[in-house]
């Protein structure tokens, strides 16, 4: 009751929403060609998670990076130049995209390192060699291959990763299958969903010794429940089925 007489009115409920921002798909860029290639695929893939992409530049210069004019001011217009680059092009491409850009005055395996921490996956340009050493080769690589604890891709600069076509595969490599990876298959088969894409799962075991005839079972080959493929195929089956 207030002083005369009449009833308070009810108060009024607020209901406060909270907007969680999902976590962007972050790319690194040098200016080199490769990382043009890099920071296309991962629009196309924020693009098709619905997810903010996050170009990034580290503008302090390390042995290896790539060679621009000395001078301070000169870098600095340099690493501005490579976002603004990246940027319009990818907004050209992709207009509905939420895409943000950042120069980062440190070294680039720190930059990239800090900000894998928050990211959904990390995406690098990778140089054109065959082999392993064409996706190993350089120190920033290497560094955030090996402490980064988000996924990391790393694209080839080439005909195949400017254009996917109808009928492409995502495939996923298992080496130990009664350890099954759970993060690497969440993100194969995420990556296949996204795409409407088949997921193909692969499985290398070495064959028994043929100068005994042994198979895994301790045993002759043969003694096995079905063929040594058979029991193979069963095992890769049991991993997948979660």
């Amino acid at each position: 009751m207030n002083l005369n007489g009449a009833e308070h009115p009810l108060p009024t409920l607020l209901r406060t929403e909270v907007h969680v921002m999902p976590r962007p798909v972050v790319v690194g860029l040098d200016g080199s060609p490769e990382s043009f290639t890099a920071a296309n695929w991962a629009a196309r893939e924020a693009r098709r998670r619905a997810l903010p992409l996050s170009l990034v530049h580290a503008s302090l210069r390390q042995t290896g990076d790539l060679p621009v004019p000395d001078g301070e001011d000169t870098v600095g217009h340099w690493a501005r130049r490579i976002l603004r680059d990246a940027e319009k092009e990818l907004r050209d491409r992709y207009p509905e995209l939420p895409l943000t850009t950042e120069q980062v005055p440190t070294a680039a395996a720190t930059a990239l390192l800090e900000r894998a921490e928050g990211a959904r996956m990390l995406v690098l340009g990778s140089r054109g060699l065959s082999g392993l050493a064409g996706f190993l080769l350089g120190s920033v690589g290497q560094q955030v291959l090996a402490r980064t604890t988000c996924p990391v891709v790393m694209v080839r600069a080439n005909e195949r990763s400017a254009t996917e076509r109808a009928g492409d595969e995502v495939v996923v490599a298992l080496q130990h299958l009664t350890e099954a990876p759970g993060p690497l298959l969440d993100f194969a088969f995420a990556a296949a969903s996204a795409r409407g894409a088949a997921l193909r799962a692969v499985h290398v075991r070495k064959l028994p010794s043929s100068d005994y005839g042994y198979g895994l079972a301790a045993g002759p080959v043969g003694a096995l429940d079905g063929d040594l493929e058979g029991q193979v195929s069963r095992e890769l089956d049991n991993a997948l089925d979660p």
